[in-house]
């Protein structure tokens, strides 16, 4: 440095040089605020531009908003203006549809050949024959209404006369066929059943309708409606006609050869008219049962017994009833009345628990209204089983009474019984009983020792089971160890111990026939008349008897009549019984 100024100079260049040193960082730091400051500035004004965009975007929404609003409500009502048009559309071609089906149906309805029932659009172009008689009838203000209803109701009843004419015809083949080839089950009921695939769905339909129109009339209570319902009549009629033509001689034939063949098993034998009866009840049953089932193959409704079938069967079980009831009015044996009793009641209808409970038309009305809609032909078969049943108990209780007249309460010590009256005396007074209980073991005693005697029981002794066979050596053995004086006597007196006098066991006999057949209170008043007849039998005549058969025995007076009550008292035990079945 040569002069001041370089100096200053100089020294002016180093001082600035150390203030810059000094403030270099807070120059720097104001110049990154500087540079920040800058850019807040550009940002701030990037989202004013923004939101002026939002701004004039949110307006342009909301006009779009309004215009499409305005768009949608149109829209919304030009739809729904469309659908009710559609609706009316599809309302009035409904109906065009409906009077431009008259002439399809009519010309259907009225075409040649006998098998118009049979084509498909047969029962279809009857429903829409039926949809237009109500729609017609619910719109009677229509142009020509009347002329269309009128038409519609020709063809209507046209298409049911159809039916009723094939239903005729059906039936009148079958019957031709079965008198071509002989009423026999085959002919009756697997024929008969063939047309019942094509034949059952226009019945039905036919059926329906004449029960819709017959309750339509009841609930208005006018008499209209008889129109379809007499034509339903004359299907049924035609129906229950060749029915009872073939099935009268074939039931008739049939009880004939069942009679025919138990008679030939067993001729002039009581066992023959009780299982002929049992047979005939048999066959009729199910008879019964067949006609009920083919009667709904062709006629299926809701009624559990139609009066039509129910007419139908009793006219047919009047055959049945022909044939039995002279059967049981002919007959006087006891014991034959008593199993034809049974069997009629093993026919009787079945009656529920709570059924039984009641009594007279209140149990019948239980019992109808539980029936099984399938087994409908039984109805009437059970009703002539009453019937019968009714006939076969009056007969059965009067030959009881009459049986108790004859056998036990008129009856009268024959020579025989004097006989065995002074056999059972003796062998009494040689076992010295007296007491009715002690005769009634020695009773039981005797009667094994027959057995043990008996030369036929000792063939088959051998061939008994062995735990039988032990319980044969031990009886023997035991009474063979017992002292008893019975072992003294021979088998024809331990037979004679046995004898029970006649009238009683005609009583314990008549009880044990009338045994359930018959109602409670009517068999215990026929059991109690036959104890009390043989009750005073055995006091009147029998006692006297054995009184007279001690007294010729060298028996004392007192003795004899000890023996009489012993007689009358063994007697009395055998009898005084009651119904086992109650």
């Amino acid at each position: 440095m040569e002069t001041p100024a370089q100096f200053l100079e100089w020294f002016d260049t180093i001082e600035r040089q150390v203030a810059e040193g000094q403030d270099q960082e807070a120059l720097s730091y104001a110049e990154h605020l500087q540079h920040r400051t800058a850019q807040c500035n550009d940002m701030q004004r990037c989202v004013e531009e923004i939101q002026q965009v939002l701004k004039r975007m949110e307006a342009a929404y909301t006009h779009v908003c309004k215009q499409t609003a305005g768009v949608q409500s149109a829209s919304a009502e030009l739809q729904s203006r469309r659908d009710k048009l559609s609706d009316a559309s599809q309302q009035i071609q409904a109906q065009l549809d409906i009077y431009n089906s008259l002439g399809p149906i009519t010309q259907l309805f009225n075409s040649p050949g006998d098998s118009v029932c049979l084509d498909p659009g047969f029962l279809p172009a009857l429903e829409s024959a039926e949809r237009a008689i109500g729609f017609i009838e619910e719109h009677p203000d229509g142009r020509d209404s009347e002329l269309y209803l009128m038409r519609f109701s020709q063809c209507r009843m046209r298409a049911l006369t159809l039916i009723k004419l094939h239903a005729l015809r059906i039936f009148k083949t079958i019957g031709s066929e079965i008198a071509s080839s002989g009423a026999d089950s085959k002919a009756l009921y697997v024929r008969f059943r063939a047309p019942v695939a094509r034949l059952a769905p226009l019945i039905s339909a036919l059926q329906q309708r004449a029960e819709a129109t017959v309750e339509a009339a009841e609930t208005a209570s006018s008499d209209t409606g008889g129109t379809e319902a007499a034509i339903l009549s004359d299907v049924q009629n035609a129906y229950f006609g060749v029915r009872k033509i073939w099935l009268r001689p074939y039931i008739q034939g049939h009880l004939k050869q069942i009679s025919n063949e138990h008679q030939g098993l067993t001729p002039d034998s009581p066992v023959a008219r009780v299982d002929a009866l049992r047979d005939w009840c048999a066959f009729v049953m199910n008879v019964c049962a067949d006609e009920g089932r083919i009667y709904r193959d062709f006629f299926t409704g809701s009624k559990p017994m139609p009066p039509e079938l129910r007419t139908y069967l009793e006219s047919v079980m009047t055959i049945f009833h022909e044939h039995v009831r002279p059967l049981i009015i002919h007959e006087a044996d006891v014991g034959i009345l008593a199993e034809l009793s049974m069997i009629l009641l093993t026919y009787r209808r079945p009656m529920t628990p709570e059924a039984e409970l009641m009594s007279g038309s209140e149990s019948e009305d239980f019992a109808d209204a539980d029936a099984d809609p399938d087994a409908d032909g039984l109805d009437s078969f059970y009703n002539v089983i009453d019937q019968i049943l009714q006939d076969s108990q009056h007969r059965l209780a009067y030959k009881t009474q009459a049986f108790i007249r004859s056998k036990i309460a008129s009856y009268k010590i024959s020579k025989e019984d004097t006989e065995a009256m002074a056999k059972w005396v003796q062998v009494c007074s040689h076992l010295h009983v007296s007491d009715p209980e002690h005769l009634i073991k020695l009773v039981s005693q005797s009667s094994t020792m027959v057995d043990l005697q008996d030369p036929v029981a000792e063939v088959f002794k051998e061939k008994l089971p062995s735990t039988r066979s032990s319980s044969f050596v031990e009886v023997s053995a035991a009474i063979n160890a017992s002292p008893d004086p019975l072992l003294e006597l021979t088998s024809e007196q331990a037979q004679t111990l046995q004898w029970v006098y006649p009238p009683v066991s005609s009583c314990r006999w008549l009880i044990a026939q009338i045994d359930g057949c018959l109602d409670y209170e009517v068999q215990i008043g026929l059991t109690e008349e036959a104890q009390a007849a043989c009750k005073q039998n055995l006091l009147g005549h029998a006692a006297r008897f054995v009184r007279d058969a001690g007294s010729k025995n060298s028996l004392s007076e007192a003795d004899a009549e000890q023996q009489a009550h012993l007689f009358v008292t063994f007697n009395l035990t055998k009898i005084d019984i009651l119904p086992s079945h109650y």
